[in-house]
């Protein structure tokens, strides 16, 4: 890593305690729905907020800013990270440099931050707690609190992007009671809604964070259990895949698949698996709308050479281009080619 992408210049203990604020809030503040009641209508609003929060942590923070499987324009990017820093997981570049330095090439392995081989609470939760990420030995490999100073050196000339990771979590945090006090408007001047400003504020911004939160606590067990869901692929760790995790996780519920293949924006691969692909479907409207090029997409000789045996296989995974076409391949993974 080159000096210039540790540049946020941050306070780390500030980052630290509001991010862990930030959790402990997106889990107390649920309860409240105990005092506001319950309707029907309220919790169709809830899911729906919930599912734009999915789509925050699945499509932006995951597959645009980690994996950068996809290109688009910078107001579109500037959007994207909106949409990330609102899922209340931390900012692009953090879950950037901790999903894609530490994760993956260490995945169920010494070094990875979250495996569920290091304990289950450990997965869950406990690692955010730690100070380092540590071998099993105890030797302390990486200092956690550092991410906070990492700026993605993809998005160098985007101050906007430098911007709003680096006060990510005052973001976060304020939004708490800016959505009181739209809820106060909405109750005073658009009465159609049918929701007081308590209840907006716990059906549309409570209750979906703390659903957010588990999320991403849970596919970290989830989605590396040896003992939960399925495989596709043969890959050197503990992935699975969940269709029922979609709900939660997004288009990263399919884990197995996307460990087996990180960079490529689709990571369904069975017909029944890309029936809700819906993250994959928005990059497909945004690729015909011109928000979207370069999108990476893994060619037919991967899928081929890791599919597990009994895996009933799509009738062509790429139907765009020929298995043994390679003159597009990607350069720096040559199993990895550019959608048409």
């Amino acid at each position: 890593m080159a000096a210039s992408d540790w540049g946020l210049n941050v306070n780390e203990n500030w980052q630290y305690y509001n991010s862990r604020a930030g959790i402990a809030l997106s889990f107390l503040f649920p309860l409240l729905v105990f005092k506001t009641g319950f309707e029907w209508h309220w919790l169709v609003y809830c899911l729906v907020i919930h599912r734009v929060h999915v789509f925050g942590h699945s499509l932006c923070l995951h597959t645009y800013f980690s994996h950068k499987a996809f290109k688009t324009n910078r107001i579109m990017q500037f959007f994207l990270g909106i949409i990330a820093i609102g899922s209340h997981l931390g900012s692009p570049f953090q879950y950037t440099f901790l999903h894609q330095q530490l994760h993956h090439p260490r995945a169920d392995k010494e070094g990875d931050p979250h495996s569920p081989v290091h304990g289950l609470w450990h997965a869950f939760l406990g690692w955010r707690f730690k100070e380092y990420v540590t071998s099993s030995t105890g030797q302390q490999l990486f200092r956690l609190k550092d991410i906070y100073q990492y700026a993605d050196p993809a998005f160098k000339n985007c101050p906007e992007m430098r911007f709003i990771c680096k006060h990510c979590f005052e973001i976060q945090n304020l939004s708490f009671p800016a959505f009181y006090l739209i809820g106060m408007f909405v109750e005073a001047y658009i009465p159609q809604m049918g929701i007081n400003a308590l209840a907006f504020f716990v059906y549309f911004k409570a209750i979906p964070c703390a659903l957010s939160q588990f999320g991403l606590l849970s596919i970290n067990v989830m989605g590396h259990a040896k003992w939960y869901g399925y495989r596709n692929f043969s890959s050197d760790d503990n992935s699975r895949n969940s269709n029922l995790g979609f709900f939660l996780w997004g288009s990263t519920c399919w884990h197995n698949n996307h460990h087996y293949m990180p960079n490529s924006a689709k990571t369904s691969f069975t017909t029944r698996e890309t029936l809700i692909d819906v993250d994959y479907l928005i990059v497909l409207m945004m690729e015909k709308m011109g928000l979207a090029w370069d999108v990476k997409l893994p060619s037919q000789k991967l899928v081929d050479k890791g599919i597990m045996e009994g895996v009933k296989r799509p009738p062509r995974y790429r139907k765009d281009k020929d298995p043994d076409d390679d003159e597009d391949d990607i350069s720096d993974n040559p199993d990895y080619k550019m959608a048409a």
